[in-house]
This record gives structure tokens, sequence and C-alpha cells, in this order.
């Protein structure tokens, strides 16, 4: 009776993983690091109008219009807990992670020592699992089957459209980043006032909604406008020039993206629902093992 109790245990466990074949085993949990590659657009003339507005002081350029928007690869995700384990690298198991961001809206643009600084508002990210790749040589402008072409920054042919695909993450960007101003969701610091353009940006992100909800949202970033479930960094360059990272030769553009940027997003992850029912019933077949042989001694 106990061994077909372990049985049928097991058998749930399998039948779980069975039903979740498409789960990215993140290893039992805790902190992670998501590497990605970036490819995006920013409206150079909305940032120069917003800088030109400031006339020296820092104001606010917000138009609920969008400035800013991409698609990105999810490459690695590894242990952030010193190992650098790697628990997923694109194409494991011919699962892919890819994601497109929008909505992103110029608040100010100002200058800096070397430089200048560029903080938005709003913006989102939607990251879809498919087992397919998605070609971002295609440009902003690739609208094959009525995908992103121009008006719904929501949408990339190869992303969300792929048969079978699933919606895995929907995030936010989330206030903190300048603790001083709450509108602020994404920083941008260029390196200098000329082209081409060099720089990293910073943004916390909140989970809002996909199949690993439950594994991301975990509040486990402390800013100063609340808890948030993800905080980004990532360097960028000019598409195109030499030194920036491309599919092609050295300076080749990808496509018609004006930038492309770098990892890394820091979260922490929280065991798979699959993942707690093995243990439990490793757990229940050890206690069974265990008073057996108490029975019998």
């Amino acid at each position: 009776m106990k061994s077909k109790l372990l049985a049928i245990c097991l058998a749930a466990a399998a039948a779980a993983f069975a039903g979740n074949a498409m789960a990215i085993n993140l290893g039992g949990g805790g902190p992670i690091k998501i590497k990605f590659s970036n490819w995006e657009n920013l409206d150079a003339a909305a940032v120069g109008a917003c800088f030109a507005a400031g006339g020296g002081a820092v104001v606010s350029c917000s138009n609920g219009v969008e400035d800013n928007y991409g698609v990105l690869a999810i490459t690695q995700i590894l242990k952030d807990d010193g190992s650098n384990q790697i628990l997923y690298n694109s194409g494991d198991g011919g699962q892919y992670l890819s994601g497109v961001f929008y909505g992103i809206d110029i608040h100010r643009v100002f200058a800096v020592p070397g430089g200048f600084r560029v903080d938005s508002t709003s913006g989102f990210l939607d990251i879809w699992q498919n087992s397919t790749g998605f070609n971002a040589s295609n440009g902003s402008g690739y609208n094959a089957g009525a995908y992103y072409n121009g008006v719904n920054h929501t949408q990339y042919n190869g992303i969300t459209n792929v048969a079978g695909g699933s919606l895995y993450l929907s995030l936010a960007f989330a206030s903190g980043i300048n603790p001083a101003d709450g509108m602020t969701t994404l920083r941008g610091n260029f390196d200098s006032l000329s082209l081409p353009a060099t720089g990293s940006a910073a943004s916390y992100l909140n989970v809002t909604g996909g199949s690993a909800f439950n594994t991301f949202n975990t509040d486990g970033f402390p800013s100063g406008f609340g808890a948030r479930d993800m905080f980004q960094t990532s360097t960028f360059c000019t598409n195109g020039t030499l030194g920036c990272p491309s599919n092609g030769l050295p300076g080749s553009a990808q496509g018609d993206w004006n930038l492309l940027s770098e990892d890394p997003v820091r979260a922490n992850a929280v065991p798979e629902p699959a993942s707690l029912l093995l243990v439990g019933a490793a757990l229940v077949g050890l206690g069974l093992s265990r008073r057996k042989a108490k029975t019998a001694a």
C-alpha cells in the first residue's frame, strides 16, 4: 500500500512535468542573472526637442507618445550566487525566450558631466517562449503578416505570432531608478553629446502576467517607491559602428535599429510547482522507507 502511494506521488510529479514540457528549469530558485541581446529605436528628434525645451533646466516633456521600442533575445540564464551556473542557453530543449518592449515615453533630457541623460516614463516588456528564434536583422519595419508595422509595437513577426508559442512573462517598467522622481522608470546615460552614441541604461521592472508569473513575482529588489521584481542594467552602442555587437562583419548594421544593447537583468526565482511536487514525493518516499525500517526493527 505504501509503495503504491509513493508510486502515485511520483507519477503525479512526472505528469506535472509532462504537462509542462516547455518549463525552463531555474535550478530550484534563488537569485538569477538573465543575459540578453537587444535591438531598439530611440526617437532622436524627440530627445533633441526635450533637451531644447528645458533651456538648461530639467523639465518634463512627457506627452504619452511612445519614443522608444524594440525587441530582445534572452541568450542565457545563470545562477547569480557567485557560481555563474548556467541554467539555460538559448535553444536548450528546443526553446527560445524573446521579447518586445514598447510604450516608453521620454520624460526628461538634461546635460550631465561628460554627456547627457534621458529619463523615460512608462513602458512594457512581453517575453514569449517559442520553439524557434527570430531574426532581428529584419529591422523595425518588418511587417510580414501585419506584425510590427510601425503602428503596433506590441507585436513582432517571429516572436508574438509563432504557432504553439506562449507568453512567458509580462513586465512593466517601474519607478525607483531615480529616487527623487516617481515618474522615471528608465534611465539612460549617454557618454557624450556627439554620435555615434554609447552609454548605459538601468531600470526596475515588475511582473504583471505570463506563465512564469508566480516564479518571478518575488518583490526581491527594494526601491524608494516600493519593492520591485527585477533590476536591469545594460550598455548600448550605435548599430553599425565598429565595436558594436553584430551578427555580421564588425561594424555591419543589423536591420534599421539605431541602438544595440546587452544585459543583464537580475531577478529572484522561486521553485516551479512541478519541482516542489517532486521534492514532496521524495520526502514521502523517504518517510515511508524510514517508517518501514523502524517497524521491521
